[in-house]
């Protein structure tokens, strides 16, 4: 069998797996895969939000960083 590798939009993908289903198995096998990056940015965003919802997460809000970054800054000079 001859490999072909397809990057598409997700905007056709549902019209494109609707055509690439009729074709027979035998004929035609599809594997889909993501892009490791994408994977491993999946990966991180899962443990940052499952780690978000421990009752004792610590979460800190924009302004708090800032607020912190100011005064590191502030030690700094």
């Amino acid at each position: 069998m001859n490999t072909l590798i397809l990057h598409f939009n997700d905007n056709i993908a549902k019209k494109l797996k609707t055509v690439l289903a009729t074709f027979s198995e035998k004929d035609l096998q599809v594997e889909e895969k993501k892009d490791q990056q994408f994977l491993q940015t999946k990966r991180e965003l899962e443990e940052d939000y499952a780690y978000s919802q421990w009752p004792d997460a610590e979460l800190y809000t924009i302004e708090d960083v800032k607020q912190h970054y100011n005064i590191v800054k502030k030690l700094r000079e």
